[in-house]
C-alpha cells in the first residue's frame, strides 16, 4: 500500500476515507453483483486462487491462510512474521503461486525484510520480539513449497531465496514507502516482480540532498543504507534510482522462478553476469508500480525464448497524477522521475543528475568537462514526429553513443489527478499538441474518442482483465482498475489496447490494495486493508447467446436469393437457442439457417436491413442486424497520385496529393463519398493521424522515422462509400526516407548503415558506409528477444553491401545485428505480409 501521506497522519486518512465513501454509491452493470466473502484477516495484501477450492490469503505481516471450499483454517500455512518490517506502508506486499502450483506446491513471497532481523538474525543479539522501525531496509523474494495432498503446511527446509539473501543483493528500500510491489508470474513461465523507487515522498531528492543540496529530506534514509550495504555509492540517486541500469528501484523486473537469475531474453541481460541488476530488468523508469497484471493470451514461449505478455502497470504518482502505463515491449522506460503522467516532472527535470552509467567519450578535462551525460540528456519526450537526436553536448554534431542507453519516455495509457492535484481534478490521455510537442486530451463525455466521464483519485492500487465464459459478451476483455480511494471503474480497450470507454462501478469500496480475476468464477476479488475485508464482483445474471451468422453484408441484382448461416452460435451456458429472423421486406422466418430470395418491382437500388434476434430459455437475447443492399454493387476504386512504396522526407513534413479513381454501375462518381485515413504504422500497430474527405485533396505527413529502436511508416487508406453504404478500399504504403535519396545526401556520420525497405516484405538491403567483419556475422531476434537467426539467410554480400530473404519470418517486429569492424550495430526493421 502507498497513500503517500506520512505516516503519523495515516490513522486520520482512514477514518477519513471511510466515512467518505461510504456515501458514494455503486454502479455495477446489471447482472453484476458484490458481496463481501471474507472479513477475519489482519491486514490483508490479496488473495491467491487457483482454478479448484483452494485459495490463499495472505497478510501484511507475513502469514499466509489456507482457503478449503470456503473455510479459512485456523493456522497459517506460512508465518515469517518476524522476518518482515510491517510499518508504515510497508510488510509482505506481493505474492505469487507457480503455475504448477497444485503439482509443485510452490509459493512465492516479496517483502520487505526487518532491519534487525536482517542484521542479527542466528547471532546471539538476534531478538525476535524487536523489530525496527523508520531505518533502511530491502526487498526480499522467498520460495516455499507446500504439501500437495492438504496443501495445509510447508514442506520442512524447502526455503528458498531468490532475491534479497544478503545485504546489498535484495531492492534498496530507503524509506517508509516506495518499496516491494507486486509478484507474478508471466504467461513464459518467468517470474515477474515490481519495485517502487525505494525514496522519500517528502520533497523529492536526487541523492544529492533536498533539492540537490543540503541534508536529505524527511524519511530519507539513504546514507544509513550506504552505511548498511542495502545501497552502492552508484544508487545514491533518491528518485534517480528508477533510472539506474544496475539498480532494481523502480522497475518491473523479470527473473527465472528456479535461480532468481535474469533471463537471457531481457532487455539489458549480461551474459557475463546473469545474476545483476541489470540483467533482471524488464521495464523502468516506475515510482512505486505497486501493481501489474498480465493480459491474458498475450504472452508465448518459454522464459528464455519466450515474452512474458502485454502487462499492465498502476503507478502511484507524486501528488500529480497516477498512472495506468502498459509494457508491450521490453526495454520499455516510463519516464520517472523526469516525467510523471503525460509530460515533465519540472522538479526533477530542472535538478541537473549525472548518469554515471554513461560515460562521455569527448571528456578531457579542458575543452570537454564533462565526464558523464545526465539523465536529462539520456532519457527524452516522446514527440509526434517520433524523430529523436540524443546531441553530445561537447560536440553537438555526434550522438551521445549507443552503449550509453538512450531511451524515450513511454507516456501512460491513462493518468488520472491525484486529489492532492486539486487545481487539476482531471483524467486525461496523452496527445501531442500542434506543434507535435508533448500534451494530453482530458477525458470528459466523448473527448479524446473516448466515452466516458473524467476522475481523481488517490494511489493506483491495481487491475485487473475480465474475460472467460462467465463474463457477458459485452465485457470482455474489458481493463478494471481500483484505487485506495475506495472506486472500482472498468475500461473498455480496442484491439491495440488502447481505452475506448469508461463506466463507474463502485465508488463505496475503502482503502483498496489489490485485485484479482478468477475466470473459473467470473469473478474479480477486491481486497481492502481496512476494514480488513475481501469482496469479490461476480456476474450472475443469464449470459446471452454468442451469434455468428455468414453472410454479414450482402448485394446484387433481383431475385437476390441468400442463404443464412448461423454456424458458431453458442450459449455460453448451454441453454436452448431459439431464432427469429426479420428479412426486412414484410416476411420472416424461425428457422435456424433458412434461405430467402429479394424481389424487385424495378432495377432502383434499395436498401433492407435483416435483423436476426437469438433468444435463450432464459429470455436472454442476441439482436444483430446484416444490411442487404438489393440491385447494387459496390464501386470499385484505386489511388493514383501515391505510388506504393514512395519515399517521404525525415528532414521536413511532405505534402501529398489525394487523387483517387472510383467507378459505381448504378452512380455516378460525384454521387460517391471519398474518405482518406492518414495512418501511421508504429511497430506492429498504427494511428489515425489524420482524416480528409473528398477528391483532389491534400495532406501533409511529418517527417516521422527512421529512430533507432522504432520503425515507423505511413499508410494513405481510401475509402469510396456509394449513396447506398457499400465501399470499397485501396491503400498505398510511404516509407521514410531513410539514406536522404530525395535529397542525395551520403549517410550521415551518426547513421553510417541503413536498411530499406521498412517495412519490408520478402527482402531487406543493408548499406553501410563501415565495412562488414571479414568472417560476416549475423543475428535476427523477435521483438520478444528469440533469436531466429535459422529463419532467414543472406542472398547477397559484399564489404558494404547484404541483400537478406525475409520470406519465411511472420509479420512482425524484428531486431538485425550485424557485425561490422568496428564492433555489432543492431537495427530494427518491420517485415509485413504481401
Amino acid at each position: 500500500m502507498n497513500i503517500k501521506y506520512i505516516s503519523s497522519l495515516w490513522l486520520l486518512v482512514i477514518i477519513e476515507l471511510f466515512f467518505y465513501n461510504k456515501s458514494v454509491a455503486q454502479n455495477l452493470p446489471e447482472g453484476f453483483s458484490r458481496e463481501v466473502v471474507y472479513n477475519q484477516f489482519d491486514g490483508p495484501a490479496g488473495i491467491l486462487l487457483t482454478d479448484t477450492n483452494i485459495a490463499f490469503v495472505w497478510e501484511l505481516g507475513g502469514k499466509v491462510w489456507l482457503i478449503k471450499n470456503g473455510e479459512v483454517f485456523s493456522t497459517p500455512v506460512i508465518d515469517i512474521s518476524e522476518e518482515v518490517a510491517k510499518w508504515s506502508d510497508l510488510g509482505m506486499i506481493g505474492a505469487a503461486l507457480h503455475p504448477d502450483f497444485l503439482i509443485n506446491g510452490y509459493i512465492y513471497m516479496y517483502y520487505n525484510v526487518d532491519r534487525h532481523h536482517l542484521r542479527n538474525y542466528g547471532s546471539p543479539d538476534y531478538d525476535p520480539a524487536i523489530s525496527e522501525t523508520y531505518t533502511p531496509t530491502m526487498g526480499r523474494i522467498t520460495r516455499y513449497t507446500l504439501n500437495t495432498v492438504d496443501f495445509q503446511f510447508a514442506i520442512p527446509g524447502s526455503r528458498h531465496i531468490l532475491l534479497g539473501g544478503e545485504a546489498g543483493e535484495g531492492v534498496p528500500v530507503c524509506t517508509p514507502s516506495h518499496g516491494v510491489g507486486a509478484l507474478g508470474f508471466g504467461e513464459d513461465g518467468s517470474l515477474l516482480a515490481s519495485a517502487g523507487d525505494g525514496s522519500t515522498w517528502i520533497g523529492g531528492s536526487n541523492g544529492l540532498g533536498y533539492n540537490g543540496s543540503g541534508p536529505l529530506p524527511l524519511f530519507a534514509y539513504d546514507s544509513l543504507a550506504l552505511a548498511d550495504g542495502l545501497l552502492t555509492e552508484g544508487e545514491l540517486l533518491g528518485s534517480y534510482r528508477a533510472q539506474y541500469l544496475d539498480g532494481l528501484n523502480g522497475k518491473i523486473f523479470r527473473i527465472d522462478p528456479e535461480t532468481g537469475e535474469g533471463l537471457p531474453n531481457n532487455p539489458f541481460y549480461d551474459e557475463s553476469n546473469p545474476n545483476g541488476n541489470r540483467s533482471k530488468i524488464w521495464a523502468l523508469g516506475l515510482r512505486n508500480p505497486y501493481r501489474f497484471t498480465v493480459k491474458p493470451g498475450s504472452g508465448f514461449g518459454t522464459k528464455t525464448d519466450g515474452f512474458p505478455g502485454v502487462l499492465f502497470i498502476s503507478d502511484v504518482g507524486d501528488w500529480i497524477f497516477e498512472e495506468i502505463n502498459i509494457a508491450e515491449i521490453p526495454g520499455q522506460n516510463f519516464g520517472w522521475p523526469l516525467f510523471q503522467g503525460p509530460t515533465s516532472h519540472d522538479f526533477f527535470w530542472y535538478s541537473i543528475t549525472e548518469n554515471t552509467n554513461a560515460p562521455n567519450p569527448l571528456h578531457d578535462g579542458e575543452v570537454c568537462d564533462k565526464p558523464y551525460f545526465n539523465y536529462q540528456e539520456t532519457v527524452i519526450q516522446a514527440n509526434a514526429n517520433h524523430a529523436y537526436s540524443f546531441p553530445n553536448e561537447c560536440n553537438p554534431s555526434q550522438s551521445i553513443p549507443s552503449d550509453a542507453m538512450t531511451f524515450v519516455h513511454s507516456r501512460p495509457l491513462i493518468s488520472y489527478a491525484n486529489e492532492a492535484n486539486s487545481a487539476f481534478p482531471h483524467a486525461v490521455t496523452s496527445t501531442f499538441n500542434d506543434q507535435g510537442e508533448a500534451s494530453f486530451c482530458i477525458i470528459d463525455g466523448s473527448a479524446c474518442g473516448i466515452e466516458g466521464n473524467g476522475f481523481s483519485g488517490i494511489s493506483a492500487s491495481g487491475g485487473v482483465i475480465i474475460s472467460g465464459n462467465k463474463i457477458p459478451e459485452e465485457y470482455q476483455d474489458w481493463y478494471l482498475q481500483i484505487d485506495f480511494k475506495g472506486w472500482l471503474r472498468a475500461i473498455k480497450l480496442n484491439e491495440f489496447s488502447e481505452p475506448e470507454k469508461i463506466e463507474f462501478w463502485a465508488g463505496d469500496l475503502v482503502n483498496l490494495v489489490n485485485i484479482n480475476f478468477s475466470a473459473t468464477e467470473g469473478c474479480a476479488y477486491i481486497t481492502s486493508v481496512y476494514p480488513p475485508e475481501i469482496s469479490r464482483v461476480c456476474y450472475g445474471g443469464n449470459l446471452k447467446p454468442v451469434v455468428q451468422v455468414s453472410p454479414d453484408l450482402i448485394y446484387g441484382y433481383a431475385p437476390l436469393e441468400i442463404e443464412y448461416n448461423t454456424e458458431g452460435t453458442y450459449d455460453p451456458e448451454g441453454d436452448s437457442l431459439s431464432f427469429f429472423w426479420d428479412f426486412g421486406d414484410g416476411t420472416t422466418s424461425t428457422e435456424e439457417n433458412p434461405m430467402h430470395v429479394y424481389h424487385s418491382a424495378d432495377n432502383d437500388p434499395i436498401n433492407y436491413q435483416t435483423t436476426l434476434t437469438v433468444s435463450d430459455s432464459s429470455d436472454g437475447q442476441t439482436i444483430i442486424s446484416i444490411p442487404v443492399s438489393l440491385n447494387n454493387t459496390p464501386p470499385e476504386a484505386a489511388i493514383v497520385s501515391i505510388e506504393e512504396g514512395a519515399l517521404y522526407s525525415i528532414n521536413e513534413p511532405t505534402n501529398l496529393l489525394l487523387l483517387a479513381k472510383a467507378i459505381d454501375e448504378q452512380s455516378s462518381s460525384n454521387d460517391l463519398n471519398y474518405l482518406w485515413e492518414i495512418r501511421l504504422n508504429h511497430n506492429t500497430h498504427y494511428h489515425i493521424m489524420n482524416t480528409v474527405s473528398g477528391n483532389n485533396e491534400s495532406a501533409s505527413v511529418s517527417p516521422t522515422g527512421c529512430s533507432a529502436t522504432e520503425t515507423y511508416w505511413y499508410e494513405v487508406v481510401l475509402t469510396v462509400t456509394d449513396p447506398q453504404g457499400l465501399s470499397a478500399t485501396d491503400s498505398k504504403m510511404l516509407y521514410p526516407d531513410c539514406d536522404n535519396t530525395l535529397e542525395n545526401k551520403p549517410l550521415p556520420a551518426d547513421r553510417p548503415y541503413v536498411l530499406m525497405p521498412n517495412p519490408a516484405t520478402d527482402i531487406i538491403e543493408v548499406r553501410s558506409s563501415i565495412p562488414f567483419g571479414d568472417e560476416f556475422e549475423f543475428e535476427i531476434y523477435d521483438y520478444q528477444g528469440k533469436k531466429l537467426t535459422r529463419e532467414s539467410s543472406p542472398i547477397s554480400y559484399s564489404r558494404n553491401f547484404i541483400v537478406f530473404d525475409i520470406s519465411r519470418l511472420p509479420a512482425s517486429l524484428y531486431m538485425l545485428k550485424l557485425y561490422f569492424t568496428t564492433g555489432w550495430e543492431s537495427i530494427s526493421f518491420v517485415k509485413i505480409s504481401n
